[in-house]
C-alpha cells in the first residue's frame, strides 16, 4: 500500500460523502479546465502535492504530504456579486468533507496514515470565462512508507 492507495481511500471517502448530490469525479486533476462542462458543473477530484520528510520510526520513510481535494461548481450568473450562492453551496460540502477527514484522520488505513495535521482552504477561483468556480482544500497527511533492507 502506497501513495496511490491513500489517494484512492480519499476518493472513496468523497464518493460516500457526496453520494446522491450530483457530483462527478474530475478526470483531469492537474489541469482542471480540461474536464468537460458536464463534469465541471459539480465535480471533485484528489491529487497529491508537495511532501517533505517528517519524523518517524526506523524502517519506514515518514512523509508529511499535501493531499488536495478539488471542488468545482457551475456559476449561473455573469456578475461577480451573484456568484456567492454557488460558492456558499460548495462551502457546505467542503465543511462536510473537512469534518469527515478530521473525524477519521486515518481514512480507514491506519497502517499507512498516522494522521492529518492541518487543512488549508484556498480562495475561490473562477475559470472557463467565469462559468465555473473552483475551490481547493489541502490536507497535510502524516504518512509512512515501509522500506526493507536487502
Amino acid at each position: 500500500m502506497g501513495l496511490q492507495d491513500i489517494r484512492q481511500a480519499a476518493i472513496t471517502r468523497l464518493e460516500t460523502l457526496l453520494a446522491g448530490s450530483g457530483y462527478k469525479e474530475l478526470h483531469h486533476v492537474f489541469d482542471v479546465e480540461k474536464n468537460t462542462d458536464r463534469v465541471l458543473a459539480k465535480g471533485y477530484g484528489v491529487r497529491w502535492g508537495e511532501g517533505v520528510t517528517g519524523r518517524g520510526p526506523t524502517r519506514k520513510v515518514p512523509i508529511d504530504a499535501r493531499l488536495t481535494v478539488i471542488f468545482t461548481n457551475s456559476v449561473e450568473s455573469r456578475y461577480d456579486d451573484d456568484i456567492a450562492p454557488n460558492i456558499d453551496a460548495l462551502y457546505g460540502d467542503i465543511d462536510t468533507v473537512i469534518a469527515s477527514f478530521f473525524n477519521d484522520t486515518f481514512l480507514g488505513i491506519p497502517d499507512k496514515i498516522r494522521g492529518i495535521r492541518s487543512v488549508n482552504l484556498a480562495p475561490p477561483e473562477l475559470m472557463k470565462s467565469n462559468t465555473v468556480v473552483k475551490i481547493e482544500v489541502s490536507f497535510v497527511v502524516d504518512l509512512t512508507i515501509n522500506i526493507s533492507y536487502s
